[in-house]
């Protein structure tokens, strides 16, 4: 049985080659480009771009199907022409619903045949005329002249088809999604179209070792126990099934677990099925699905399951899409000063896509690498993480592309700022800034660096003395002092408030002019207003970013705006001190206090205007 197993797809034969302790898969799946419509499932039409979780679309035979996930990033994309249906771009990882129109000329590769509904392997070399395939626009580029005039799109599942012809765009960004059950769906005059996703890989490598491997045990898991049925434990099924192997791999519909006649076993479970965790030992591979769904504690408690006597294999195979660049998968396994030994990454990007030639990667390298392009250069050549646009962000004209700089340097002998927001949990913080005057009148607001006290540093103190130890040797002139106007509330045991402690022991630093905090905080929603102004060049103010700023740059991508123009609170709970507290605002807010009291005359000189008082006024 092991002997006869084949890889499919040749794009993940460095991971399925990997034998490092933690193997990582990231990336979104078969993706499209901003403006291409689908059908959803009341006949109306949405942009993928404007899709969200919870969207039903138009499925097969006319089913609603619920969307669950959304995916963005970028890659080289690809226009797909109809002859007589609509045009549709797509990413290079798309997957092609097709119909075959001649037999025995395929050269023996593998493809998956469709049929009732379910998709089996087969040799290309067995489609018969009639039949319906599915293969990657990567793959299908690979195809002979001869075997693509063979192949056609589909519209309406069998009534229509047409001739196609497919034409490189070079990079730009996708947009794209899964599907709760049947992962086939309509575009606007209803080519049938197929989702894609990097599990599928996953789970040929750990059956592959289930066979070859006697005894090897297998934990695939996610978040919550409710959606495991759906997603692993029934591609799991449906692999098998395809495969032949219903009659040699034992099913357990009811603990939802796989078993082999040569003792291999893979157990299917929630992280919040505490007691069927527990019951699991001496364990070889422990999948995590959707890893961006559980905090670090939940990894490192996996972690320890891998803990035995055993001296067979022990490996972790996280899969997920990138979201946040705070998450701590990033901060774990990405960044470069935290990058452990024995670790296998694979991502989508031109670096490692085996399916791109030399020259190609050099050219879209070359596209991609010069002034203008530094967000594409920084998400696809660099593979580095941004949060998904929503149109809801609070600082809309906040532009990645525009505002940050690859590791703004410090300007020695330019004065140095400081400003400060002091919420302890998760972190005080405080952000370094230089603001300059140009010979033209404008000025620069340079946000250099940022530092966050966490637990059981998250104290002013702490921060002072990291801002020290970073900066004490370059501070030529007086420094400025910024910030949260709620730093002024004495402390009842000592009486002392957050302004008192900075300096004290900043006194070498500073004079008695350097303290610009305000007696009261400018208002969320004229401040809103007038930052987004700046971040649009309303005025002659040029902000920029450093790209080590990340949780600056994090919440600048990731606070939403709630229905009153303020910030909205998205709260979480510690899982070790239980306490509950805001994720994102924070280090923003420290930002919001120095532009407003920096710029002041442009701020009270704003003419800010509430727009929803005034439609309220109307109304009445």
């Amino acid at each position: 049985m092991a002997e006869s197993f084949a890889v499919i797809n040749d794009y993940f034969l460095p991971f399925f080659q990997s034998e490092e302790k933690i193997q990582i898969l990231y990336g979104g799946a078969g993706c499209f480009a901003a403006g291409t419509e689908v059908r959803m499932s009341d006949g109306g039409l949405k942009k993928v771009e404007d899709i969200e979780v919870g969207d039903t679309l138009l499925g097969i035979n006319s089913k609603p199907n619920k969307v669950v996930r959304l995916h963005t990033g970028y890659e080289p994309m690809f226009r797909i022409k109809q002859s007589r249906s609509i045009d549709y771009t797509v990413n290079y990882s798309h997957i092609l619903y097709l119909m075959v129109l001649k037999q025995n000329v395929f050269k023996n590769r593998f493809v998956y045949r469709i049929f009732r509904g379910e998709e089996k392997k087969i040799y290309a070399k067995n489609v018969r005329y009639g039949d319906k395939i599915s293969i990657t626009v990567g793959d299908y580029l690979n195809l002979t002249e001869e075997e693509k005039a063979c192949l056609v799109g589909v519209r309406c599942i069998s009534s229509f088809f047409d001739s196609i012809e497919i034409k490189s765009l070079g990079v730009d960004k996708f947009y794209g999604f899964e599907l709760e059950d049947d992962d086939r769906f309509f575009l606007s005059d209803h080519t049938v179209l197929k989702n894609s996703g990097k599990s599928f890989a996953i789970i040929q490598k750990i059956i592959k070792l289930c066979l070859e491997e006697d005894g090897t045990r297998v934990l695939a898991t996610r978040k919550f126990l409710s959606s495991i049925r759906e997603s692993i434990f029934k591609t799991f099924k449906t692999f098998i099934i395809d495969h032949g192997m219903e009659n040699y791999v034992k099913v357990n519909n009811t603990d939802m677990s796989f078993h082999f006649p040569n003792g291999s076993e893979i157990v299917t479970s929630g992280l919040d099925d505490v007691a069927k965790l527990k019951s699991i030992a001496e364990l070889s591979i422990i999948w995590i699905e959707e890893a961006t769904e559980i905090e670090k504690s939940d990894f490192d408690q996996l972690v320890l399951r891998l803990r035995g006597t055993q001296k067979r294999r022990k490996n972790i195979i996280i899969s997920f899409n990138p979201v946040s660049p705070i998450h701590w998968l990033k901060d774990t396994f990405f960044d470069e000063e935290n990058k452990r030994p024995n670790v296998f990454i694979h991502h989508s990007t031109l670096v490692n896509n085996v399916f791109l030639d030399d020259e190609y990667r050099n050219t879209l390298y070359d596209l991609y690498s010069g002034e203008g392009n530094e967000e594409l250069f920084d998400v696809y050549i660099k593979g580095n993480w941004h949060t998904r646009k929503t149109n809801r962000e609070f600082y809309n004209q906040f532009s990645y592309k525009k505002h940050v700089k690859e590791n703004l340097p410090l300007i020695e002998g330019e004065r140095l700022q400081i400003t400060w927001d002091f919420n302890v949990v998760p972190y005080v913080s405080t952000l370094v800034v230089q603001i300059i005057k140009g010979d033209d009148g404008r000025w620069k607001v340079r946000f250099i660096d940022e530092i966050l006290g966490r637990q059981p540093k998250n104290t002013t103190e702490a921060n002072c003395d990291e801002f020290v130890f970073r900066y004490g040797d370059l501070i030529k002139q007086p420094i400025l002092i910024y910030g949260d106007a709620a730093g002024r509330a004495r402390n009842t045991q000592n009486k002392l408030h957050n302004y008192d402690i900075i300096e004290t022991i900043l006194s070498p630093y500073i004079t008695p002019q350097s303290l610009r905090v305000p007696r009261s905080n400018p208002l969320i929603a004229k401040r809103r207003q007038f930052i987004n102004r700046i971040f649009a060049s309303k005025y002659p103010i040029d902000i920029e970013i450093s790209s080590k700023c990340q949780f600056m740059i994090a919440d600048l991508e990731g606070v939403y705006e709630d229905v009153d123009g303020k910030k909205e609170e998205k709260k979480t709970r510690d899982k070790e001190t239980g306490r509950v507290y805001v994720r994102l605002g924070h280090i923003s807010d420290a930002m919001d206090y120095l532009l407003v009291e920096a710029f002041r005359s442009f701020y009270d000189n704003y003419n800010y205007v509430n727009l929803t008082e005034k439609i309220s006024q109307r109304q009445s």
